[in-house]
């Protein structure tokens, strides 16, 4: 009976889902006008009323998409604007570069020199000229030295009217600063590669910028890279209060983002548009404010503008390392005339002086990035064996799993069939009981006889 009452339940309940199906209309076969002809009558209104009502609400919604684009676009704007407006305010008050000239205290006869500061300001400064001198000022190849308390540089180039005439070498040996490229001294950029260098005695780092570099009134735009970040690369415009950046990873093997581009305020938090790639994701963009990110439809135009800037500052690395160029071949050219055994100088240290002709300091740093280099691989290799053994162990420990499991299946499996044997083998003893105790019984019964066979 209960099967019967199933079975109708489920015949009636597929009446009912065919006549539901037959009675929806195929809007796939429908033309345009079929289908505003049905939604119409669905909606108890006229066809022209639906049409009127479905376009009216179509350019309601375009004009909310286009006020919402705006307003996005208006916010995303604002950033740069703000941070525009207030470089305009510190141009103001950045000064011209100033014209320094002093006579270098090794030369008797006129020979000044350019600085592109007042070098006077420190009463311990010295500076001596090793080139010659024309019409009163330091005129040639040479090198302009600086000593004081806290000051040990020197700065090599062709010299014409007390000036480097396009390419020099400034070398601060205290702190451990080389720059190679273009020294034009204007209020223009000068294209040059500078190294950095954190040395001390446990530890070594080293940072290269490469680009076009200012004094405040024009942006600087280089690319910023060092041996240690494992292939990684930072292309920076920046100003005084602000600056774009751009991160490559792709060639980071252990990176977790591929690249992304932020804008960063002057405290160095990222604080305006911008988009991240995480490695095997999608790409995000949208806006960051005060270092926090959300997700926007970032317009065609800032991605666009992200390109130029990219395209830009790799410009000016390449002018970059083409001045590099230039600069050593005067390190190369100078170092041939002064870097002879019979050429010794008496007004500093002869050994000092001739210090650039020895490759020493060179090799050491050469021989410290090399060793850096080869912790930091022996340390990845580590990392992976540790990372390797930890996934070998997870998955041994997964296949004991899957055994130990396997054997819990067979032994509940056997544990049931031995609980239906048992149940059988009761059920037979039990029948087995049952026959002999009726078979008792049926021998304990006195036998009857029929009396009505007997008659008297």
């Amino acid at each position: 009976m209960m099967k019967l009452i199933k079975y109708m339940a489920v015949f009636f309940a597929i009446l009912l889902l065919s006549g539901c199906q037959g009675s929806r209309p195929n809007f796939s076969a429908m033309s345009d006008t079929e289908r505003d002809a049905y939604n119409a009558r669905e909606e108890g209104i006229s066809l022209e009323q639906y049409v009127k009502n479905r376009n009216d609400q179509i350019r309601i919604n375009k004009k909310r998409m286009e006020e919402a684009s705006i307003e996005l676009d208006r916010r995303l704007s604002s950033y740069e604007d703000n941070y525009f407006a207030e470089f305009e305010t510190i141009k103001r008050d950045i000064p011209d570069r100033q014209s320094y000239y002093f006579q270098p205290k090794n030369k008797k006869e006129p020979c000044k020199v350019y600085m592109a500061y007042d070098s006077q300001k420190d009463e311990s400064s010295k500076l001596f000229w090793d080139g010659q001198c024309k019409n009163g000022y330091a005129h040639g190849m040479g090198r302009l030295i600086q000593k004081a308390d806290l000051i040990d540089r020197w700065q090599l180039g062709i010299y014409k009217q007390g000036k480097t005439n396009g390419y020099c070498i400034l070398n601060d040996i205290l702190h451990d600063s080389l720059r190679e490229g273009e020294c034009k001294y204007t209020n223009e950029n000068d294209n040059y590669v500078i190294r950095q260098v954190f040395n001390d005695n446990q530890n070594i780092n080293i940072i290269y910028r490469s680009g076009s570099f200012g004094h405040g009134k024009i942006p600087s735009s280089y690319i910023e890279t060092s041996p240690f970040w494992n292939k990684s690369v930072v292309y920076r415009r920046q100003y005084p209060n602000f600056n774009y950046e751009f991160i490559d990873n792709l060639n980071n093997s252990i990176a977790e983002v591929d690249f992304g581009f932020s804008l960063h305020n002057k405290n160095n938090i990222r604080h305006g548009w911008g988009y991240e790639k995480n490695r095997g994701r999608d790409l995000v963009k949208g806006e960051y404010i005060n270092g926090k990110g959300q997700r926007s439809d970032l317009p065609q135009l800032y991605m666009d503008k992200a390109d130029n800037i990219i395209n830009e500052i790799k410009q000016s690395y390449n002018q970059a390392l083409q001045a590099q160029s230039q600069a050593q071949l005067i390190k190369k050219q100078y170092k041939k005339h002064i870097c002879k055994s019979n050429i010794k100088v008496d007004f500093m240290d002869n050994a000092e002086y001739k210090e650039i002709c020895s490759d020493d300091k060179e090799m050491l740093i050469v021989r410290k990035t090399n060793e850096k280099l080869n912790k930091m691989a022996e340390e990845r290799i580590a990392q992976l064996e540790k990372q390797r053994f930890n996934a070998q162990q997870q998955s041994e420990a997964q296949h004991r799993q899957q055994l130990l499991s396997l054997e819990r299946q067979r032994l509940n499996e056997q544990r049931r069939h031995n609980q239906e044997q048992e149940a059988d083998t009761d059920a037979a003893h039990f029948q087995q009981g049952i026959k002999n105790l009726t078979d008792q019984i049926n021998n304990m019964t006195p036998k009857t006889y029929n009396v009505n066979m007997y008659h008297y």
